[in-house]
């Protein structure tokens, strides 16, 4: 009965040994997409501003500081922040017909072909294990699946899936 219970005890403290590690596998890769994406933030913020100033945008630091954290919310979070930018522009009185498309211009090619194609599989993909095919559709089938939701989480949720799948196997 001793021999017995020294079995099961050494079987339990290997159990909770792994999934600790499993756990502690888990929680650094949903750290280092909160990081990524920390990191990514602070990158759209300077791009935007340093745009914004150089178009002479009124108010450019905190309406670039708001459009880099439009990131945060996938689509809508640009469209929200390019739109709040054009109503200060027009409000300030500081807007012309070539202001005001110079900053949609500015959002089309830095949302939607740098960032989304290249910063953001480079730096949350990258940061999770992912490459970029996987990290692109990963997102368009999060975004099919959930929506919004499912595009913001759905990269956590692979790369967590792609670490314990061959864990569990």
């Amino acid at each position: 009965e001793g021999l017995y219970s020294q079995v099961e005890y050494g079987d339990d403290e290997k159990m909770i040994a792994d999934s600790c590690r499993i756990i502690n596998g888990i929680l650094f890769r949903l750290r280092r997409w909160l990081k990524g994406y920390l990191t990514l933030i602070l990158v759209d913020s300077t791009v935007y501003t340093i745009c914004f100033f150089f178009l002479g945008v009124p108010f450019f630091l905190p309406l670039g500081i708001i459009a880099g954290c439009g990131i945060a919310l996938p689509y809508l979070g640009p469209v929200l922040s390019c739109t709040l930018t054009l109503l200060v522009t027009i409000i300030a009185g500081t807007a012309t017909p070539e202001m005001l498309l110079a900053i949609v211009i500015c959002y089309l090619i830095y949302n939607g072909i740098v960032e989304q194609f290249i910063l953001y599989p480079a730096v949350i993909g990258d940061s999770l294990g992912l490459n970029t095919l996987e990290t692109i559709v990963v997102v368009l089938l999060g975004a099919i699946i959930a929506g919004i939701p499912g595009m913001i989480f759905s990269l956590p949720a692979a790369s967590v899936a792609k670490y314990i799948i061959p864990m569990i196997y």
